[in-house]
C-alpha cells in the first residue's frame, strides 16, 4: 500500500470517528466557502435538518429555506454581520424539516480569513429542541407554582444550619409584610409571632434540629404592617452524609380565612346545641308564666284597695320582665323564623334608634347616622330588627364609659363570591348595617365567644349576656350574617349584612281593635297545666263564653265527641303528654274540617311543627287577656289560617281572609 493510500485510509478512519462522535454528541458540523457560497454538511447536520444527502445538496440559500420564515431575516443578518470579524458567534433559531416538524437549533461559527478577505465560515449546529421545551415547561411550571402559592397563600422557606442563613420565598415575605431588603434571621422571625406561641416554636425547632423530628404548627402572626393572621407552618429536616441535620426546610401558609370559617362552624354548632337546651327551658318557663297576666287582670276586678293594686302591678311587671327575658332566649334558640316579616325601609328603623340614642345616651357619646340616598328595602320583622340595632348601640355605649364616638351607618352592598364567603353568605345584594365605636375594643382571645348566650364581660347586674347572642340568632334567622372587626384600645365595628328585598317598603303593623264579647258560644279548652286551664275558664266565662276543659288530646276528643254539636271553637296547647296538640288537631279536622282552632305554645311561633291539620289562629305563651280574646274573636269569624302560625300547621281549610 502506497503512502498516499495509507494517508487516505487514515483520513477516512478519522472522518468515520468524527461522524460517530457527532452522532453521539448530536452535534453537526458545516463549512461555507464564502467566495462561492458552497456549503458542506456532516452526516449529523443532515439528520438534524431532516434531509437526505442523496436528494439534497446544501447551499446557503437552501439552508435559509429550512430556517423558520419568522427567523430567516435574523439568521441571514447575523451571518452577514459576522463576516467582518474573527469572533465566535452563537445564535439560536428555528428550522422546519421537510416533514413539517419544527425544531430549535443552536448555531456556533467563526469566519476564517482568506487571501483577499473572508475565506470560509466553519461552524456547528446542535438540536436543542428538547432542552428548550423542557426549559419552557419548567418556566411554565414555576409560573403555575408561583400563582398557586399566591392564591393559596403558601410560601416556602429553608434554614441552612451551618451558616444560620434563612431563605424565604416571595409569598413568605408577603405573609410577613416585608420586602426583599429584609434579611430574615431566626430571632427576627420569632419576633413576628405571638409571645404565647414563641416557646412552642423554639421547642419544635430544637426537636427538629436534634432529632430530625418534623413539625406542623398553627400560630398567630402579626406582620410588619400590623395585620394579624393565622398561619400554618410545616417543617422537615435534611441530613448530610454524616447523618447530622444540615438544613431545615418547610412551608408557611396563611390560613386565616379557613380558621375563621372553622370558628364560625364551631360557633354555629355550639349555639345550635345551646339553642336546643334554651328552647326547652323557655317552653317550660312560658307555661309557668302563662296564667299570671290573665290572673292579674282577673284579680283587678275583685280587688280595689290601692295597696293591692301596687302588688298586682309588681306581679305584672315581674311576669312581663320574665316573659321578655324568655323571648330573648327563644330568639336566640330559634332565630327570627317566626317573626312577622314585612317589606320595610331600614332607614326609618335606623332613625328611630338614632332618636333613642340621642335622647337617652350620655352627652359625651357623639352620635352619627349615615344612610344612603336610596336604600334597598328589607323583608324583616321590624321589632326584631329594632332589637338588633338597639343591642349593638347599647354595647357600643357600654364600651365607651368615658365617652367617644358612635356611628350607625347603612349601605347598599353587592357582595361577590370572595366577599360573601368571608361573611358566610351567598353572593348577592345586601343591606349592610354598621355600628362602630371608639371604645375599648374586644380582646382577641374572647372574640370567638361574644355571640355565646350568657357570656358577658360586664360586671354582675349590668348585663345578661343575651344581647349579642340574640342579635346573632335574629340576623342568621333573616338569612344574614354579623361580623366583628376590633383591636383592643381601637374600638369595635359590628357589621350586619341582611339580604336586600325587591319592591316597596310597607307599613309593619296594624292596630287591633277591642275584641267583641262572646254570646254564650261553647269553647273547648285543652291544656295539661291545671293553672292555665283554670284561668282560661275564668277569663272566657267573664267574657261571655261557655267553657268545657280537657287535660290532654285523648280527653279532648272524648269531650268534643260528647259536645260536638255545641263546640264553636277549640283552644289547645301544642306540647302535651300522650296525644299532643298536633295529633289532636289532625283528629279534629277529620271530624270537622271547618272547626275554628286556636293553638298555643310556649315555644317560638315558627317552631316548624308539622301537624297534618291546620290552625286558624296561633298564640305564643304567655299572652294577655286582650290578645287571647282577639284571637278567639278572629277564629270565630272563620278566618283563614294564621300566616304567622307554624308552617306545618298551615293547611287549606277554606274560609275568608281575616283582616
Amino acid at each position: 500500500m502506497s503512502t498516499n493510500d495509507e494517508f487516505e485510509r487514515r483520513v477516512a478512519v478519522e472522518r468515520a470517528r468524527l461522524a460517530e462522535t457527532q452522532e453521539v454528541a448530536r452535534v453537526g458540523s458545516w463549512e461555507t466557502d464564502l467566495a462561492t457560497l458552497t456549503v458542506t454538511w456532516s452526516a449529523e447536520s443532515y439528520r438534524i435538518f431532516g434531509t437526505d444527502p442523496a436528494h439534497f445538496a446544501p447551499s446557503h440559500s437552501g439552508f435559509l429555506e429550512r430556517v423558520h420564515p419568522q427567523d430567516r431575516d435574523v439568521v441571514d443578518a447575523a451571518l452577514r454581520a459576522s463576516l467582518g470579524d474573527s469572533e465566535v458567534h452563537t445564535l439560536e433559531h428555528r428550522i422546519v424539516t421537510p416533514e413539517g416538524d419544527e425544531k430549535v437549533v443552536e448555531e456556533r461559527w467563526r469566519v476564517f480569513a482568506g487571501e483577499h478577505g473572508p475565506g470560509r465560515a466553519v461552524g456547528t449546529c446542535r438540536d436543542v429542541t428538547a432542552q428548550r421545551r423542557a426549559e419552557a415547561e419548567l418556566l411554565a411550571s414555576q409560573a403555575l407554582l408561583r400563582m398557586a402559592s399566591r392564591l393559596s397563600r403558601l410560601g416556602a422557606w429553608s434554614i441552612d444550619v451551618g451558616a444560620a442563613r434563612v431563605t424565604w420565598s416571595d409569598e413568605v415575605r408577603e405573609i410577613h409584610e416585608v420586602g426583599p431588603e429584609f434579611e430574615p434571621t431566626l430571632e427576627a422571625v420569632l419576633a413576628f409571632y405571638a409571645p404565647a406561641d414563641q416557646p412552642r416554636i423554639r421547642e419544635a425547632f430544637a426537636a427538629c434540629l436534634d432529632h430530625g423530628q418534623p413539625f406542623d404548627l398553627e400560630l398567630q402572626l402579626v406582620g410588619a404592617r400590623g395585620r394579624s393572621v393565622r398561619v400554618r407552618t410545616l417543617a422537615e429536616a435534611v441530613r448530610g452524609e454524616d447523618g447530622r441535620v444540615i438544613r431545615v426546610q418547610g412551608a408557611v401558609q396563611d390560613v386565616t380565612e379557613r380558621h375563621q370559617f372553622e370558628q364560625r362552624a364551631l360557633r354555629s354548632q355550639r349555639l345550635e346545641s345551646l339553642g336546643t337546651l334554651a328552647g326547652g327551658i323557655a317552653h317550660d318557663l312560658n307555661n309557668v308564666l302563662a296564667p299570671i297576666p290573665m290572673a292579674v287582670e282577673a284579680l283587678r276586678r275583685h280587688l280595689s284597695e290601692p295597696r293591692a293594686e301596687r302588688w298586682l302591678a309588681a306581679i305584672e311587671q315581674s311576669a312581663s320582665r320574665g316573659a321578655g327575658l324568655i323571648r330573648q332566649v327563644l330568639a336566640f334558640a330559634r332565630g327570627a323564623e317566626a317573626g312577622h316579616r314585612v317589606r320595610l325601609d331600614p332607614t326609618e328603623l335606623a332613625r328611630d334608634v338614632g332618636r333613642i340614642v340621642r335622647e337617652t345616651f350620655p352627652k359625651d357619646v357623639a352620635f352619627e347616622l349615615a344612610v344612603p340616598a336610596e336604600p334597598w328595602s328589607l323583608e324583616a320583622d321590624p321589632t326584631q330588627l329594632h332589637q338588633v340595632l338597639v343591642n349593638l348601640c347599647v354595647n357600643a355605649r357600654d364600651a365607651m364609659p368615658t365617652g367617644g364616638r358612635l356611628v350607625l351607618r347603612l349601605a347598599n352592598e353587592e357582595l361577590d363570591a370572595p366577599a360573601a364567603a368571608r361573611a358566610g353568605l351567598e353572593p348577592g345584594c345586601y343591606v349592610a348595617i354598621t355600628v362602630a365605636d371608639t371604645g375599648q375594643g374586644v380582646p382577641l382571645e374572647i372574640q370567638d365567644r361574644i355571640f355565646e348566650p350568657f357570656f358577658t364581660t360586664k360586671e354582675v347586674g349590668r348585663g345578661t349576656g343575651l344581647g349579642l347572642s340574640t342579635t346573632y340568632s335574629i340576623v342568621r334567622g333573616h338569612g344574614g350574617a354579623v361580623t366583628l372587626v376590633s383591636q383592643p384600645g381601637r374600638g369595635a365595628t359590628f357589621t350586619v349584612h341582611l339580604p336586600a328585598a325587591e319592591g316597596p317598603a310597607l307599613d309593619s303593623r296594624a292596630a287591633e281593635s277591642e275584641p267583641p264579647q262572646g254570646s254564650g258560644e261553647l269553647v273547648l279548652v285543652v291544656d295539661d297545666e291545671p293553672a292555665i286551664r283554670e284561668i282560661l275558664v275564668e277569663t272566657l266565662t267573664n267574657s261571655g263564653y261557655r267553657v268545657v276543659t280537657a287535660c290532654d288530646g285523648s280527653d279532648a276528643l272524648a269531650v268534643y265527641d260528647a259536645h260536638q254539636l255545641e263546640v264553636a271553637l277549640v283552644l289547645t296547647d301544642i306540647s302535651m303528654p300522650g296525644l299532643d296538640g298536633e295529633a289532636l288537631i289532625a283528629a279534629l279536622r277529620e271530624r270537622d274540617p271547618r272547626l275554628p282552632i286556636v293553638a298555643s305554645s310556649g315555644l317560638h311561633r315558627a317552631e316548624g311543627l308539622a301537624a297534618p291539620g291546620e290552625v286558624t289562629q296561633f298564640l305564643s305563651k304567655p299572652y294577655a287577656t286582650t290578645t287571647l280574646l282577639q284571637a278567639v274573636a278572629r277564629a270565630r269569624r272563620r278566618g283563614s289560617p294564621d300566616s304567622t302560625a307554624p308552617v306545618g300547621l298551615r293547611r287549606a281549610a277554606g274560609g275568608t281572609a281575616d283582616p
